[in-house]
């Protein structure tokens, strides 16, 4: 290769090469961290001890007087922090007093700096006291400030408010339709919005996402698919802290609840929907059947629904254990119960594992999922399935074990298997004996155990299973 070609052909390694920014990176974070905040809100309240001070001074020389110009510059200037909430025992007497609102607003148009007017923004919508009767005055106060203001951070802050309807009429619901549709992520959409720290999860916000939820409830309503809005809900409700998801509004739990569950508590769910929210609700209030605490606030109804789906899920667990255990009529078990599941004869389904089925649950099944445990059975493979169908408590064992049948009507001697045992071992004893009915699994082809426990429960419940529907 002559000289010449090697020049041609030479460059920089490519190592050495370092890509130039389209503006000058320094600048960009600064004019982030100077947009930030210069257009967010106030957001650090003084002290507890120091709220009554500066409520006290204010009171006492606005009542001799009747004026705010014998209150003290300083603490007019903190105001904002006790208008809405101080004192304890009549919270927001000044933020009532229709005579104060006007005056405090009239002198806040006066200021030259933006702190002030900033802290009554944040504090408004913190407490976004509707209850009071000078609420719209106040809403409509801080907004005339705000856009008439020739301070250059309460333009960027009138943004916000124009943007995100912060100072609105019905402005939570139609911030939270902003929620709905975004296709950005909620915590972003709060973010631009100001709504951080304290005021992302008070006042103004919780109005929003009961709103949202109300809005989430009407979509799933209609029967069709809801992907967006769905997620970008759950995104909203759930943090995770330490590894482990935690609801952000958790007094809002039985809201959040009727407006994902009740929808589908006459209707079939999307597939794609009933796995999101029982996988959430899973996640965050755990097993219904065994975690009570998480569930005390969701209404009976919304709570009916969920264990209707982890009967299913259950069923499909326990099905999936034993194909992996080699279970050889396990197709027949899943068909023969899945009829009765289908026609929705199944009220509760509960899994008792052996130590075999245990390992195998732990590698293939929702680790949120709960089951219970079984002690003393004939074999490591061998599992229980636990059903409710109508008067009946069915053990459907596993691995050449028998179905048994208690009718559950009278258990004066406490020999009835009970449901959602998670704590304390079954004793496989107690789940083979006192049976009011019992059948062995023979003949599985031609449907011959099947019919004998089909015949059994029809004879006296009048269910009727047809062999079309339960022979795989």
């Amino acid at each position: 290769m002559t000289f010449i070609n090697t020049i041609r052909q030479w460059a920089f390694p490519a190592s050495h090469m370092h890509r130039i920014p389209d503006f000058p990176e320094a600048i960009t974070r600064s004019y982030k961290n100077w947009k930030n905040r210069l257009g967010g809100f106030a957001d650090v309240m003084p002290k507890t001890e120091d709220l009554k001070e500066i409520f006290e001074q204010i009171f006492k020389a606005y009542k001799l007087s009747g004026s705010l110009g014998q209150v003290i510059p300083r603490y007019k200037r903190k105001a904002p922090w006790v208008i809405f909430s101080e004192p304890e025992e009549d919270p927001g007497i000044l933020g009532k007093d229709a005579t104060y609102a006007r005056q405090y607003l009239e002198w806040i148009k006066t200021q030259r700096t933006a702190a002030t007017a900033k802290a009554l923004l944040h504090s408004f919508l913190f407490y976004y006291p509707k209850q009071f009767p000078t609420f719209e005055m106040w809403r409509d106060g801080i907004f005339s400030v705000i856009n008439k203001s020739k301070n250059a951070q309460l333009a960027l802050v009138y943004e916000k408010c124009k943007r995100f309807y912060l100072l609105a009429d019905n402005g939570p619901k139609e911030f939270s339709k902003l929620l709905a549709n975004s296709d950005e992520v909620p915590a972003n959409v709060l973010s631009a919005a100001g709504l951080t720290g304290q005021l992302e999860v008070q006042g103004f916000m919780i109005d929003a996402y009961v709103s949202l939820l109300k809005h989430l409830y009407e979509k799933l309503m209609t029967g069709k698919q809801q992907t967006k809005i769905l997620n970008n809900v759950i995104k909203l409700s759930v943090e995770q802290k330490y590894g482990r998801y935690e609801l952000r509004y958790k007094s809002l739990i039985k809201h959040m609840a009727d407006a994902m569950l009740l929808p589908f508590a006459e209707a079939r769910a999307f597939p794609q929907h009933k796995n999101t929210i029982e996988n959430l609700f899973l996640k965050c209030l755990g097993d219904p059947r065994i975690v009570k605490t998480g569930w005390i606030q969701v209404s009976e109804k919304s709570k009916q629904v969920m264990m209707s789906w982890l009967v299913k899920q259950t069923l499909e667990l326990f099905f999936k254990i034993l194909d992996e255990s080699a279970d050889n009529i396990w197709e027949y078990r899943k068909a023969f119960w899945g009829a009765y599941y289908k026609r929705g004869y199944i009220n509760n389904a509960w899994a008792i594992l052996g130590k075999d089925a245990t390992y195998i649950a732990q590698r293939i099944g929702d680790k949120n999922l709960a089951y219970g445990q079984l002690s003393g059975a004939y074999t490591r493979n061998q599992s229980v399935l636990l059903l409710k169908i109508g008067p009946f408590v069915v053990a459907e064992w596993s691995h050449n074990g028998k179905c048994r049948i208690w009718r559950d009507t009278d258990d004066r001697y406490n020999k009835i298997p009970r449901f959602y045992e998670a704590t304390i071992p079954y004793d496989a004893n107690a789940l083979r004996t006192w049976a009011d009915f019992d059948q062995v699994h023979h003949a599985s082809s031609h449907g011959t155990w099947q019919s004998k426990i089909e015949t059994y429960i029809r004879r006296q419940t009048n269910i009727r299973i047809h062999q079309s529907e339960y022979m795989p």
